[in-house]
C-alpha cells in the first residue's frame, strides 16, 4: 500500500469511528472554524454532533464534549478550553456562557445523571482539575480554582477576578477536597484543605 492509501485508510478509519460514536466528523469541525472558532488540533477534539457552539472559542487539542441519552450541552462565545477538559451531558444538561476560561490544568464537568444541571455564566475561570457534577449554577465572574469535587452548589455572580475590588467579585471556590450544598454570595471566598463548609466562608479582601 503507498503511503497515499494509508494516509487515506486513517482518515477514512478515524471519520468511520467519530460517526459511529456520535462526535463531529473532522469537516463538520472545520465548519465549526468558520464561525471564528479555533480547534487547534482537530484530531484530538471530540465534540458529540448535538452540542450547540457558538463563536470565537479556543479549543486546545485533547478537549472531549460529548452529550448521549438526552444529555444537552450549549456553549456560548469567545470561551477559551484547554486541554483535559472533559465536559459529559448525559441524562442532563450543561449550560455556558461566555468569556470563560475553562480546564487550564484539568477539568470535568458532568451533568451524568437524571435531572441535572450545570449552568455557568460568563467571565468565570475553572482552573487546576475541579470536577464539577450534580446540579450547580455559577454566576458571571465566579471562579472554581484546584482539585475540587464541586457538586450541587451555587455561586453568586459579580465582577470578574479582573475587578478590583475583590469584594465585588463572582464567589469563588479554592483549595482542594469536596464542596457540597453550599451557596456563596458575591465576594465571598472558602480556601478549603480537604474540607468546604459555610462556617469557613470569608471575604475575598482577606486574600487581598
Amino acid at each position: 500500500m503507498s503511503e497515499n492509501n494509508r494516509c487515506q485508510a486513517y482518515y477514512d478509519y478515524v471519520e468511520s469511528m467519530r460517526h459511529t460514536l456520535g462526535y463531529l466528523s473532522l469537516s463538520e469541525l472545520i465548519d465549526i472554524a468558520k464561525r471564528g472558532n479555533v480547534i487547534l488540533d482537530p484530531m484530538s477534539t471530540l465534540i458529540s454532533k448535538d452540542v450547540i457552539i457558538g463563536a470565537h472559542n479556543r479549543f486546545y487539542p485533547n478537549v472531549t464534549i460529548e452529550s448521549d441519552e438526552g444529555g444537552r450541552i450549549s456553549i456560548g462565545n469567545n470561551n477559551v478550553f484547554f486541554s483535559s477538559t472533559h465536559l459529559l451531558a448525559v441524562q442532563g444538561q450543561i449550560e455556558i456562557g461566555n468569556n470563560n476560561i475553562i480546564g487550564d490544568g484539568g477539568i470535568r464537568i458532568k451533568a451524568n445523571i437524571d435531572g441535572a444541571h450545570i449552568k455557568i455564566e460568563d467571565d468565570g475561570r475553572y482552573v487546576n482539575n475541579p470536577e464539577i457534577m450534580g446540579t450547580c449554577h455559577f454566576g458571571n465572574g465566579c471562579q472554581i480554582l484546584g482539585n475540587i469535587t464541586v457538586q450541587n452548589c451555587v455561586l453568586a455572580g459579580g465582577g470578574s477576578f479582573k475587578s478590583k475590588d475583590p469584594d465585588l467579585r463572582g464567589a469563588l471556590l479554592k483549595g482542594y477536597g469536596l464542596a457540597r450544598n453550599l451557596h456563596l454570595e458575591q465576594g465571598q471566598v472558602i480556601n478549603g484543605r480537604g474540607h468546604f463548609s459555610d462556617d469557613l466562608i470569608e471575604l475575598q479582601s482577606a486574600y487581598h
